[in-house]
């Protein structure tokens, strides 16, 4: 026997009977996190394993923000430099 561990949990145990079926098992990992999969013998020995880090994508409010910045940014560098361009040392 085999077992699929998730962060030390066993998630899908693997026999003579699970072994012969050809079926795909689907796991959801629900929580942004770092996992840990190992494939595990019945004696304890890793076979094989692996980490996967599970990140969220960039909201759309965060992607607002971050050219609402951009853009205030240029827009405040054009104008220092307009100004300092129209001032002239005497």
């Amino acid at each position: 026997n085999s077992v699929i561990k998730i962060n030390d949990e066993e998630s899908i145990i693997i026999n003579a009977e699970t072994s012969s079926s050809n079926q795909i098992t689907n796991y959801e990992l629900l929580e942004n996190d770092v996992y840990l999969i190992q494939l595990q013998t019945d004696s304890g020995n890793t076979v094989l394993s692996f980490k996967l880090i599970k990140k969220a994508p960039l909201n759309s409010v965060s992607i607002f923000l971050i050219i609402a910045a951009v853009l205030i940014v240029t827009f405040l560098t054009i104008v220092f430099i307009k100004l300092r361009t129209k001032m002239k040392v005497s």
